[in-house]
């Protein structure tokens, strides 16, 4: 996490607030997902927290805010949701547009090799 407190975070494929919400009560996030279902239960759950975040209904591949971040990452292999290699250079040219200089892009990606699951 950034050493300061008033990073600028932005989690991309959000979902319910797993991880925004225990974020939101040290740093500033903005929590973005394509599901609005999901999105009511994470303004729920922050709520009952008492943690002030914006979420925002966007599609990751096209998102455009005005603001740009410390901090952008995108957790728990959601990055697996996009299938086809356009889709991925989209996200990742969002990614660039919206990181300031010299920040850092995290991205959980775990492949499971079959021969240890089965």
């Amino acid at each position: 996490m950034p050493k300061n407190q008033n990073a600028q975070i932005l989690e991309l494929c959000c979902g319910s607030g797993r991880l925004t919400i225990p974020i939101a009560k040290e740093y500033n996030i903005c929590g973005v997902d394509n599901s609005v279902s999901m999105l009511e239960q994470a303004k729920l759950k922050a709520g009952k927290e008492g943690v002030n975040i914006q979420f925002v209904e966007a599609d990751i591949r096209t998102l455009d805010l005005p603001n740009k971040f410390d901090l952008i990452f995108i957790p728990f292999n959601s990055i697996h949701h996009l299938y086809q290699n356009q889709d991925l250079f989209d996200t990742f040219n969002v990614v660039k547009k919206h990181l300031k200089e010299d920040r850092v892009f995290l991205l959980d990606c775990f492949n499971p090799n079959m021969h240890y699951i089965i």
